[in-house]
């Protein structure tokens, strides 16, 4: 019989609840906090050992964006990270232009949307410092997003800062835009922002056992307030850390921070605080969107994920996830993730699971998607497999 603990009385769809009232949970923000403070409850009366490490990055807080045509005001956001020397304030009129017709001053307009994916990409980089080198103020552009909202791309802050502001803008806006930037229209651009420090901070809670244990790891942070993305990781973890608190192995639950500006918080944890590979039996990553199913019919993309496992365990993690249409990675398609930052640590029996959503990484993503009933069999696919893996069957 499982040594896993009995289901944990609190249902999924109000531990959803909580987590979208912490609101934005970016990296050093208040909805950090309250999601770090809310796994910490749950771990500390289970009898976990709680440590924590922080890492200080400086950042931009608070910016403000605003393109104004004419009459009209399209909301825009900045991508991170924005030049050093970017004015506490821009505002002005300044011509829109395409790539290849751009002069200097002007604000550059990306002529087709950006690619639908969670990291800023080097053709992107490229693409900047191209506008740049013309002269030009800004460079604008919007993502092939389904949900048509604002998308913001993971870009690590320890990259050099952005030559000039990159300005994202919502895919909806994008053909008038793209038709201002043809007739080389004037516009206004406003932006305010102040450079600050801020403190992300990870949270490793620890139970001894005997022999080699469990890692259960997952980002807490994310762009905007990354509900869909980022609830069904932590709730899992947190289902998890209660079911196995009395198991007779080890067992770490790590709640990573900074995952949106290269996983500090995970680098971190794994130099500093994570048991050796040697300690470990099996390394479970919840990553982005999981069981965010529930909007699949509510915009032009369907919701997609992904499940990784190393050779020692992969007959049985596809025994329980392939048949919930989890499409298979190999541990090298896994590689941007924290997931590939685990397998780049030298940990060998290693699951990572993802998605992704039509909301993800949008100011859009309220949590709508999760579909709470598909994520309980994750839970009883994850519990089967640390079961076996364990010998607790």
């Amino acid at each position: 019989m499982s040594r896993g603990g009995p289901p944990t009385e609190v249902p999924m769809s109000e531990k959803l609840r909580q987590l979208v009232s912490f609101g934005i949970r970016r990296t050093g923000s208040a909805g950090e906090e309250r999601t770090r403070d809310w796994i910490a409850a749950a771990l500390e009366p289970a009898g976990y050992r709680l440590r924590s490490i922080a890492f200080s990055a400086d950042t931009i807080a608070d910016p403000a964006v605003a393109i104004k045509l004419s009459s009209e005001t399209y909301e825009g956001f900045l991508q991170w990270m924005p030049p050093i020397s970017l004015p506490a304030r821009i505002e002005g009129s300044m011509r829109l232009s395409l790539p290849d017709d751009a002069c200097s001053g002007d604000s550059v307009v990306r002529s087709i949307p950006g690619p639908f994916s969670a990291y800023w990409t080097d053709a992107l980089e490229a693409e900047v410092e191209a506008a740049a080198r013309l002269g030009a103020a800004a460079y604008l552009m919007c993502t092939e997003t389904p949900s048509g909202s604002i998308f913001a791309y993971n870009r690590s802050i320890r990259s050099s800062d952005l030559a000039i502001p990159v300005i994202l803008y919502a895919r909806r806006d994008h053909d008038l835009i793209l038709t201002a930037a043809r007739q080389k229209h004037q516009a206004r651009l406003s932006l305010s922002a102040t450079r600050t420090s801020v403190a992300g901070v990870s949270l490793i809670g620890a139970r001894p056992g005997k022999g080699a244990g469990l890692v259960i790891s997952t980002p807490m942070t994310g762009w905007f307030g990354s509900v869909a993305e980022r609830a069904p990781g932590i709730i899992l973890a947190r289902q998890l850390a209660e079911a196995y608190a009395r198991a007779p192995f080890p067992v770490w639950i790590v709640a990573s921070s900074g995952h949106e500006i290269g996983h500090l918080g995970m680098q971190q944890v794994l130099g500093a605080l994570a048991p050796s590979p040697e300690e470990v039996r099996l390394w479970i990553h919840l990553g982005a969107s999981l069981g965010a199913t529930a909007q699949d019919e509510d915009y032009p993309l369907k919701s997609v994920h992904f499940r990784m496992a190393t050779p020692g365990i992969e007959d049985l993690v596809d025994e329980m996830f392939g048949a919930m249409g989890l499409s298979p990675l190999n541990p090298a398609q896994m590689r941007n993730g924290e997931t590939g930052d685990v397998l780049s640590a030298g940990y060998k029996d290693v699951l990572g699971l993802t998605g992704v959503t039509a909301t993800f990484h949008t100011p859009a993503d309220d949590g709508a998607a999760v579909n709470t009933d598909r994520l309980r069999l994750y839970e009883m696919a994850l519990r089967s497999i640390i079961d076996r893996r364990f010998g607790q069957t």
